[in-house]
């Protein structure tokens, strides 16, 4: 688990699915942590999951190999073996979490090409979550798999709105030896519930615990990630619709105050000064790529992505 979610680790339930069977007896699910045996798609079918030297770059979708050719270490993406899935271990989210009785607040998607195929799939499930972080693709890295404009045009059709993107850049291998960013290849993608969209999904729950609790997971969510406008928006909003009460509403707001100014410092003459001055001095200290070739940014929301 993140560390921007490991920070409240004892509110949290966690839910993970892990599809080979070898690595899931390896797991153990607890109170705090549930594990299930399947491939999560949008429908049940037969699937045939494509393992790769580097375990990160396994996908139901083969390597495109004429794309990552243009780049180093191709040979991370290399398939060492396959293993065939019949429908039975292969489903939904929405029948997966019916099925279980489970209904996240948020979720985190990061499959290596089929995150569309997934929330695809889960269609029923997004009306009460609140966000998401996916991973995206700005260029095919596997065969036909969807890339960000599908992603981002079905999650604003299911009311969600980008938020941040933590963005991923190689460098081709014909030449990498210099300062600076390559191409946009993927990235971390923040969504959470456009504002209407969440007050008419509390609409919906007509237990009043049960929508106070989705209220402040909301808004812990968007503390967890550091989006302390949106987490006041959505209090007022929830205030004014009388989800909350004023004393909740006052309470939430002292909290994201506290919480947003907690690590820095009070504004002192010459602050921006010295800013910019340290900042020029890191840009020429500035190594050339990580692993040389791949650079990125450190933040998504206002954390740190690791």
């Amino acid at each position: 688990i993140a560390p921007r979610w490991a920070q409240i680790k004892d509110c949290l339930k966690i839910i993970g699915f892990e599809p080979d069977k070898r690595e899931f007896s390896k797991l153990q699910s607890s109170e705090k942590e549930q594990f299930l045996n399947y491939i999560v798609y949008k429908n049940s079918q037969n699937i045939q999951l494509n393992i790769t030297k580097d375990p990160g770059k396994t996908s139901i979708y083969k390597p495109n190999l004429k794309v990552l050719n243009e780049f180093p270490d191709v040979e991370r993406h290399q398939v060492v073996e396959t293993l065939k899935f019949d429908r039975a271990a292969v489903d939904s989210l929405d029948n997966i979490l019916r099925k279980y009785e489970l209904e996240p607040d948020f979720l985190k998607i990061d499959t290596q090409g089929s995150e569309l195929d997934i929330l695809k799939g889960a269609e029923s499930s997004l009306e009460s979550i609140f966000g998401l972080e996916l991973e995206v693709e700005f260029i095919s890295l596997y065969e036909n798999q969807a890339l960000f404009p599908d992603v981002h045009s079905f999650m604003t059709q299911k009311g969600f709105v980008l938020y941040d993107l933590r963005r991923s850049f190689w460098k081709r291998k014909k030449y990498f030896d210099y300062i600076g960013k390559g191409q946009l290849i993927f990235a971390d993608a923040l969504y959470v519930k456009e504002s209407d969209h969440f007050l008419l999904a509390l609409r919906k729950i007509k237990d009043e615990e049960k929508r106070i609790l989705k209220i402040f997971s909301s808004v812990m969510a968007c503390l967890v990630y550091g989006i302390y406008d949106y987490a006041f928006v959505l209090a007022e909003n929830v205030f004014q619709k009388g989800y909350i009460t004023y004393d909740d509403r006052n309470k939430i707001f002292a909290a994201i105050t506290r919480i947003s100014k907690q690590n820095s410092l009070p504004y002192f003459w010459g602050r921006e000064f010295l800013y910019k001055s340290f900042n020029k001095i890191a840009q020429f200290l500035k190594p050339k790529s990580y692993l040389g070739w791949a650079d990125g940014d450190k933040m998504i929301g206002n954390v740190k992505s690791t």
